[in-house]
């Protein structure tokens, strides 16, 4: 009997990677996992379903999808997932910080919007500066939900748009804003028609997204 050709499905799964230099991150990820510490190797152990498991620098401790917690190296991972959601840059700058102990807007590697109080401390610089710092909730959620959505166009670009990128000719899904029109998304794309296409299958999605942009421009 032949073998069959299969294809992992897509499930979206939660993951960190593991530094030594942040290792609180490790723990409040999967502390119910992380069994030991080793002083003598200076390492940290993982129970996984197949055992006990060492975990080196730059690993990656994933949660699967029935809860348990199993690492993979870099290399592997990073040809096998891609990230659903970047925590930065989202937007340029558009404002002044908030003064010094109000409340700002921010998205977190979940993809969750959260909000915090501005300390004027290296964390809160570190936000202002990569862009991912916002006034109002209902803005950094419009730019988290478009990230989101660029990353299923851009999963939908390689499934429809075999042709060749050239420096000099591509073409990106816009949106118009008053006499304004504007890159929406930053997938380019090998034609005009591939473009226009991907506009149709998600014209709702970015409608959704156009308006919510013009309530709080």
């Amino acid at each position: 009997m032949k073998p069959l050709v299969y294809r992992k499905l897509p499930i979206e799964v939660e993951a960190i990677q593991y530094s030594k230099t942040r290792i609180g991150d490790l723990l409040d990820f999967a502390r119910p996992a992380i069994t030991r510490y080793e002083p003598a190797d200076n390492a940290y152990y993982i129970e996984t379903l197949e055992g006990t498991m060492k975990l080196s620098e730059g690993d990656y401790v994933i949660k699967g999808v029935a809860g348990e917690f199993y690492p993979c190296k870099p290399e592997i991972f990073e040809q096998t997932y891609e990230r659903l959601i970047e925590p930065a840059p989202y937007a340029p700058k558009r404002w002044e910080r908030v003064a010094k102990g109000e409340t700002y807007y921010f998205i977190d590697y979940h993809g969750f919007v959260d909000d915090a109080i501005d300390l004027h401390n290296d964390i809160t610089k570190m936000r202002y500066e990569s862009g991912n710092y916002f006034h109002f909730r209902e803005e950094a959620s419009y730019f988290r939900d478009k990230q989101l959505l660029n990353t299923v166009i851009r999963r939908w670009k390689l499934e429809h748009d075999a042709g060749e990128i050239i420096d000099d000719c591509r073409y990106y899904i816009g949106a118009q804003s008053g006499d304004f029109c504007y890159t929406l998304f930053e997938t380019p794309f090998s034609s005009k028609e591939t473009a226009n296409l991907c506009m149709d299958v998600f014209c709702d999605r970015i409608d959704e997204l156009v308006q919510r942009r013009r309530e709080w421009e």
